[in-house]
């Protein structure tokens, strides 16, 4: 009997061992394939999981589509078809009105300074809130880069060039831009290349990164350079019962990645805008700055869409003028601390 409960104790005592050892895994779902530099840094994201809490906490990313679509990506998460996942805010402005403020044009030409605006401002009592009663919390934000024009037989040098262009643009940028004359055409940055090749659009509001992967050189001439904004309203969000079913240790890891994420990631998007523009020009494109008095003015009509954002978030529930305020001010805050003390990875 001695020899059975020694056996049996033994095999519960490995039993829990391996358990522990195995840790959890959380299911991440993605939407894009597993290529680019966004994917390339979702991985990154994983792997620093992994390593920094010892094996405790795994992520098992589901690549392309195979849990869920983009449009359906925050139902998915929400509803816990997978743990945690990227989040395209642009499909679901009304749900997200909170973070998608970082997809709303401000004086910030930076991608650093927007995750971080955007990381901060999530932290918000009312949005957290807001976002827990979807069941949802945002990890980290995302930046796609700036935002900048790829045209292809006439060059958009100043805001009268705008006038008339069929242009795929999105978002208040495209707004401000329609409100410019362009006549804006929806479709997927994937569908710009067809689309410029065909002649359906003249123009295209894109990143020079994404042009740059996605061959634009091949079908346009001239690059604008706005210096007016950048999107960083997506992000890696998680299904909030999940997180608070987390060990305190595990939370921690998650919560610490996610801040590292932020430089890692804008540090990336920032050199991937550089690499972008270089290889664009040296595949034959022009590049020039939008006139700055332009781009004064593209900055200027913009504040009619952050008033816009702030009446919805209103509406939702939130306090608009006050969260508008938190945001300009984290946006201040990052871009002084880029002033006095350059990146986080200059000061190492």
């Amino acid at each position: 009997m001695n020899v059975i409960k020694k056996c049996l104790t033994g095999a519960l005592l490995a039993s829990v061992i391996g358990s522990a050892h195995a840790g959890k895994t959380l299911i991440f779902g993605e939407a894009s394939p597993n290529r680019g530099a966004r994917a390339a840094d979702v991985q990154w994201f994983a792997d620093q999981v992994n390593e920094r809490s010892g094996g405790d906490l795994k992520i098992d990313i589901q690549w392309g589509g195979a849990l869920f679509k983009a449009k359906a990506a925050r139902e998915g998460i929400s509803y816990g078809v997978a743990d945690m996942g990227s989040i395209i805010q642009g499909y679901f402005p009304k749900e997200l009105i909170t973070t998608g403020i970082g997809d709303v044009p401000f004086e910030n030409n930076d991608p650093w300074v927007g995750i971080r605006a955007v990381n901060d401002f999530a932290k918000d009592e009312q949005v957290e809130k807001q976002l827990a009663e979807q069941n949802l919390r945002l990890l980290t934000a995302y930046s796609v880069g700036s935002v900048n024009l790829i045209c292809k037989d006439k060059p958009v040098k100043t805001l009268a060039d705008i006038e008339g262009i069929k242009l795929r643009g999105i978002s208040a940028y495209g707004y401000v831009l329609g409100d410019h004359g362009a006549g804006l055409v929806n479709m997927s940055v994937y569908k710009v290349f067809q689309g410029l090749d065909t002649g359906l659009i003249d123009c295209a509001q894109t990143y020079l990164s994404a042009s740059a992967a996605l061959k634009h050189d091949e079908v346009s001439k001239y690059i604008t350079k706005l210096n007016w904004g950048v999107f960083s309203g997506l992000g890696i969000y998680i299904n909030n019962d999940v997180y608070q079913s987390l060990t305190a240790s595990q939370q921690k890891v998650l919560d610490e990645v996610a801040a590292a994420f932020a430089d890692h990631h804008g540090r990336n998007v920032i050199s991937a805008d550089v690499a972008g523009e270089k290889s664009l020009v040296a595949n034959g494109m022009v590049a020039n700055d939008l006139a700055a008095e332009d781009t004064a003015t593209l900055i200027k009509d913009s504040k009619k869409y952050v008033q816009d954002w702030v009446s919805k978030a209103d509406e939702s529930g939130l306090d608009g003028d006050r969260l508008l305020k938190k945001y300009q001010a984290l946006l201040s805050k990052y871009k002084s601390e880029i002033d006095e003390s350059g990146y986080p990875w200059d000061q190492k």
